[in-house]
């Protein structure tokens, strides 16, 4: 009689002990924060105009407001091509790659980008594992082509400009002629520069007036340094302003205050 009743208290007292050591277990597996996630990275996709941003969204804060500038040590990406990324926290959860003028996006060019785990947000939580993203920055493209001429019987000269300097060798490639008939028979082109093409200015001041007019001109009034490098001053004007040239086919105007 005595027995079946210190049974219940042995095994109550059992339950007791090995349930306090399960319970601090439980609650660690209860009060962890799932993992980190990105939810988007821009610039995304094909044909990608080459801007001067990058940005990674997580899915939560992952750094205080206060100092938002990064160094290069402290971010675990990896972007190939390698560009030169000044690093900025946006806000609370979204990061930056910013360039300047010097190092924007090549045109033409895949890039890829891997977030390596190593960036712990406020809850404590970190990515799984690494993120990897591409995008491609605009191709070249045809902007207009027409007959121009013709050089002789059977000869046309037909003029072409694109969105972006090309090469040569690679127009004389990819462009060519194709026989309207069955068998579609291409014929090749002879690819050279325009001579009838003229030298827009790069640079130009507006005498008597506090504007000055840019070709694709997207932050700055003044020529970057490397283009007045390989630009040759225009003849003196009499009113004493000089401009840069270079050629670019159909560059469009932007007017800027100084």
């Amino acid at each position: 009689m005595r027995l079946s009743r210190v049974l219940p208290i042995i095994w109550l007292g059992i339950i007791f002990y090995f349930g306090g050591l399960l319970l601090p277990t439980f609650a660690i597996a209860v009060d962890q924060a799932p993992a980190l996630r990105v939810i988007r990275i821009t610039p995304t996709g094909q044909d990608v105009p080459p801007g001067r941003q990058l940005v990674f969204q997580f899915d939560r804060a992952v750094v205080p407001l206060g100092r938002m500038e990064r160094k290069a040590s402290e971010i675990p990406v990896v972007i190939s091509p390698a560009i030169n990324c000044q690093w900025r926290w946006l806000n609370t959860s979204a990061l930056a790659c910013q360039l300047d003028e010097k190092s924007s996006l090549s045109p033409a060019t895949r890039y890829r980008v891997t977030l390596n785990p190593g960036l712990k947000a406020s809850d404590g939580a970190i990515l799984a594992a690494p993120v990897r993203h591409s995008f491609t920055t605009e191709r070249p493209k045809v902007r207009h082509a027409w007959f121009k001429n013709w050089t002789a019987p059977g000869l046309p000269l037909i003029r072409m400009t694109f969105n972006q300097p090309v090469a040569r060798e690679s127009v004389a490639k990819h462009v060519f002629m194709v026989a309207d008939g069955p068998q579609k028979q291409r014929t090749s082109l002879k690819v050279e520069p325009d001579p009838a093409d003229r030298q827009t200015p790069l640079y130009l001041p507006l005498p008597g007036e506090k504007i000055a007019l840019i070709p694709d001109a997207a932050t700055s009034s003044r020529p970057a340094d490397a283009d007045q490098k390989k630009m040759k001053p225009a003849r003196q004007p009499k009113h004493g302003v000089s401009g840069w040239y270079r050629r670019w086919p159909n560059c469009p105007w932007t007017v800027k205050s100084n």
